[in-house]
């Protein structure tokens, strides 16, 4: 029975017993009055309960089933008639909300700190989640909707994702001065071979890094293999070797006793986001980007 009941049916019900007229409940609902007085009739009949006493002139009285069965249902009715404003409200919370996935040393900078300090003043309506995660791990994260925004070193190798440059570095080399005595303000790519070097593996970085050396003809057996740049500089900065890095994974360990030197010929680099194609014209995703970029441009400047 309760599968033959029409939503229609219930709605003209609901409406004569808030208005307690058939006229008014069709004005509410934009229908004839005939309509309504069907509806109700089809009601009784799938129900087989008498809903109203019908008085020629008067109004629609609610017999003691009527009544019963409104307060059983009146719940549920309401709730139905709120599912539009519930798929805006859900809607507008979906478009309000950002969620972030950045590299371990993107996470702790100040470029990003300030970037969000000034985006929360000027859309403090919209909420943000922020994942710190491995650089190999970003662009799954994107694809998969995980997260509509990656903060890494570019490029971005999935093909359905857009990638956004924020500003362009270039690599580092980070060491104990008691491990190696270079003896010069930069580092010189071929003197890196032979050393204990520490590289991350899978990455943009180490692309570019191996490419220098296959261009040299320059063997190259890392010492070391690390997941992140993060743990390279950090294990350099332990004295276990030559670290090559980006320059925000090195800054972590600035201090007396470590070198971190740029590396020529010069490895350009390039921190951006990443996002799916979708995303692209989301308002909100803009204005985020557009902090973002001015950020990490005075952070490099």
């Amino acid at each position: 029975m309760a599968s033959s009941v029409k939503l229609q049916q219930l709605r003209a019900f609901r409406a004569i017993m808030l208005t307690g007229s058939v006229s008014q409940a069709a004005r509410n609902l934009n229908l004839t009055q005939p309509a309504i007085s069907k509806q109700v009739s089809l009601l009784e009949s799938v129900l087989g309960i008498h809903l109203f006493e019908r008085r020629r002139g008067g109004p629609m009285v609610p017999t003691g089933e009527a009544i019963e069965f409104f307060n059983s249902i009146e719940a549920t009715l309401a709730g139905i008639e709120k599912i539009g404003v519930i798929a805006h409200k859900i809607t507008e919370r979906s478009q309000a909300r950002i969620r972030v996935a950045a590299t371990p040393p993107i996470v702790n900078s100040s470029a990003l700190a300030s970037a969000l300090q000034s985006f929360r003043l000027n859309t403090p309506s919209t909420s943000l989640a922020l994942e710190s995660r491995y650089r190999m791990d970003i662009e799954e994260w994107v694809a998969n909707h995980q997260v509509e925004l990656g903060l890494a070193l570019l490029p971005a190798r999935h093909p359905d994702l857009l990638e956004l440059p924020l500003v362009t570095t270039r690599a580092v080399a980070v060491f104990r001065k008691d491990v190696w005595d270079v003896g010069h303000d930069a580092v010189d790519i071929e003197s890196l071979a032979g050393q204990n070097l520490i590289l991350p593996s899978r990455q943009p970085l180490r692309d570019k890094f191996d490419a220098c050396f296959d261009e040299l003809h320059l063997g190259l057996e890392p010492h070391i293999d690390c997941s992140s740049a993060y743990t390279c500089a950090s294990l350099a900065a332990n004295g276990l070797g030559i670290a090559v890095c980006d320059p925000l994974s090195a800054s972590s360990f600035s201090r007396p006793g470590i070198n971190i030197l740029e590396i020529t010929p010069r490895i350009e680099l390039a921190y951006g986001a990443i996002m799916r194609k979708d995303s692209r014209n989301n308002p909100v995703i803009e204005t985020f980007l557009e902090h973002l970029k001015s950020k990490f441009k005075g952070e490099f400047a």
